[in-house]
């Protein structure tokens, strides 16, 4: 009886904008196949325009929209983002606005309107070390603690392979096949398996850490 008196209450209506950013999501998903990090990327950064834009009170707001709001935004997102960031920022722009243009919201041309932030040579960390610098780094870490055999078994991956970190925190002890020289990859950003040839070095690196490695519990992450 008592059951009975007590009901669930129902969940909120999710409001326009919720609406409007749910169905965006769905058209960047099934339309251009974008996986879900992208997606949540693309998410935030919308959500974030239209709170600028008042879109919750003014849903007509969108039917308006000049190149003004656009570098109002851009002014708004630059006051805490560096310019390499911000690039991220103009290309959601341009992906939200040629969607709005499929939706007839807007008429075609604003979204070619839409800048890129020049990026300086050097203005950010390379993206690729000299293969003898990785080598040199490797070479530096003391294999002979714990968290040596645990730090040159992590880098050796990453720098072999190119993996995530996340991909290599996900690793288990069944992903790697010993007798098949290979290991098993499952790509948390875009959720595809790889299997890759598993190299000597980074074989003995992991062997080296699993048996010279004291481990607690029965965790079968590497």
């Amino acid at each position: 009886i008592e059951q009975a008196l007590v009901q669930p209450s129902p969940a909120p209506e999710p409001g326009p904008k919720e609406v409007f950013l749910n169905k965006f999501m769905d058209h960047l998903k099934d339309e251009h196949g974008y996986a879900y990090s992208s997606i949540r990327k693309h998410r935030r950064i919308t959500s974030e325009f239209l709170d600028l834009l008042k879109y919750e009170k003014t849903h007509n707001r969108l039917a308006s929209l000049s190149i003004k709001d656009i570098d109002n935004f851009i002014k708004h997102m630059a006051k805490r983002m560096c310019r390499v960031t911000l690039k991220s920022v103009t290309s959601t722009l341009r992906i939200f606005l040629r969607f709005l243009v499929v939706e007839g919201v807007i008429p075609p041309g604003l979204e070619n309107q839409v800048g890129t932030p020049r990026i300086y040579q050097q203005e950010k960390l390379p993206r690729v070390l000299p293969w003898s610098t990785v080598q040199a780094f490797l070479q530096s870490i003391d294999r002979n603690t714990a968290a040596g055999k645990r730090d040159y078994a992590i880098y050796s991956l990453i720098a072999t392979y190119g993996l995530r970190v996340c991909d290599v925190s996900n690793l288990k002890l069944d992903d790697i096949k010993w007798r098949a020289k290979c290991i098993r990859i499952c790509q948390t950003k875009t959720g595809t398996p790889l299997e890759l040839p598993l190299i000597d070095e980074v074989g003995s690196a992991l062997y080296n850490y699993l048996k010279g490695v004291q481990r607690y519990g029965s965790y079968r992450h590497v």
